[in-house]
């Protein structure tokens, strides 16, 4: 466990994101989410959960489309998101008096490939198939950004000449890649709360129809697909490049 460069070290060796709040206001109490879904740069990040959150609460939502949120490492910003209503919104952390990240778990580097090359331990992955234990996939494009996704399914093959790999279906506002616009709208929050009765954290408006970007992988062989969104609205695999990637599987 730790904070900050330590933080980064365990998620790229594999290790669980998970975050801690604790309130400011009323009745004391501190809640915790894995977060497995993580957009990471350099040293910042962002962590999701997946769409479980019931919106009862968010009048505008429907009731029977889920929420997500999202926390991240170098802004006082948490987001609400709705991939149904293609909806996103973004509050100040004024509500929590602690936010902190930590990691847990122990994995085992599976699979480890860069571009023609793929080094594969079978028995790391059987292990992890014959007893339905977590496995994730971290991989890195050509400018360094990397996401780290859990795997919904593999297929382990008798053969030993390849495996099959797809993980979970997430998406997320495209915005969040937008680094920066975060440390821009930390500041204009933080200003708001000034005019906001003693409590109430300053939030942007419900934007539905946003632009979101799908977060779903297929890696066959050493070839890895991207689930898109073509011209027509369709899901669709598109071949992509990329610099490396690894699949941990959970010990």
């Amino acid at each position: 466990m730790g904070n900050g460069v330590s933080i980064v070290e365990d998620i790229l060796n594999g290790k669980d994101l998970l975050v801690v709040l604790e309130n400011r206001y009323g009745r004391h109490y501190k809640e915790s989410y894995n977060l497995d879904t993580i957009i990471l740069k350099g040293d910042v990040f962002w962590g999701k959960f997946s769409n479980v959150h019931s919106p009862i609460g968010h009048k505008l939502i429907k009731i029977s489309t889920p929420l997500s949120y999202a926390y991240n490492n170098f802004s006082d910003v948490v987001c609400t998101m709705n991939y149904a209503e293609k909806m996103q919104r973004y509050v100040g952390v004024m509500m929590y008096s602690r936010i902190q990240f930590k990691t847990k778990g122990n994995y085992r580097l599976a699979v480890n490939g860069a571009n023609e090359e793929k080094n594969i331990n079978y028995e790391v992955l059987n292990e992890a198939v014959e007893n339905a234990l977590n496995i994730k996939l971290i991989i890195c494009d050509n400018n360094e950004l990397i996401h780290v996704l859990p795997v919904h399914t593999i297929e382990l093959y008798e053969d030993k000449k390849d495996i099959g790999i797809d993980t979970n279906f997430e998406c997320v506002p495209t915005l969040l890649y937008n680094f920066d616009y975060f440390i821009k709208l930390e500041d204009r929050l933080k200003e708001a709360v000034k005019d906001q009765p003693v409590g109430v954290s300053p939030g942007t408006d419900y934007m539905f129809n946003s632009q979101f970007s799908i977060l779903s992988y297929v890696v066959i062989g050493n070839d890895i697909f991207k689930r898109v969104l073509n011209s027509e609205g369709i899901i669709e695999d598109a071949l992509i490049s990329y610099k490396w990637f690894k699949i941990y599987c959970e010990v």
